[in-house]
């Protein structure tokens, strides 16, 4: 499991000497290590924090890429500077720029949220009546909570 971490301004922390903290990419590897300090690879976990105000020549082009694309959307979005020819950051640019879509695609995705959002309403609608048809029934809130995937406080609102 990778958590990717994205700030999008310049850290504004220091290190224990004092110094600002100025790194484009930092890596935290979760795992234990023994008082010997040997690292026991348990779980491949790690947290990667990026920060694209603090530009490293080292960092390998495919995190470049990103790190431009983050960075140029948030300064430069009228006239950005980024890789066209990686596929994935061309494709990310087009469906970010909202002046590239028209109408009818804004509408289409106005519509499919507005779907998901009527989707777990209805859901929620359903959830409700199958607890109160258990409350009808006689069904302990303990029970009913279980069943539904309500809290006990819900359950006992209903009633």
């Amino acid at each position: 499991m990778y958590v990717i971490v994205v700030i999008t301004s310049p850290y504004r922390i220091s290190d224990k000497s004092g110094q600002p903290v100025k790194d484009e990419v930092l890596l935290v590897k979760l795992n234990p290590k023994t008082l010997a300090g040997e690292e026991r690879e348990l779980y491949g976990h790690q947290l990667v924090f990026l920060n694209p105000n603090y530009r490293d020549n080292s960092t390998p082009t495919s995190i470049r890429d990103w790190l431009d694309l983050i960075y140029e959307s948030i300064h430069n979005s009228e006239e950005s500077v980024i890789n066209q020819e990686n596929a994935g950051i061309r494709r990310a640019a087009e469906l970010i720029a909202r002046e590239n879509m028209t109408p009818e695609e804004r509408a289409l995705s106005k519509n499919k949220e507005a779907g998901k959002v009527t989707i777990a309403k209805e859901k929620q609608a359903t959830v409700v009546e199958i607890a109160q048809n258990a409350i009808r029934a006689g069904l302990d809130n303990t029970l009913i909570a279980t069943l539904t995937g309500l809290s006990i406080a819900d359950v006992q609102q209903l009633r």
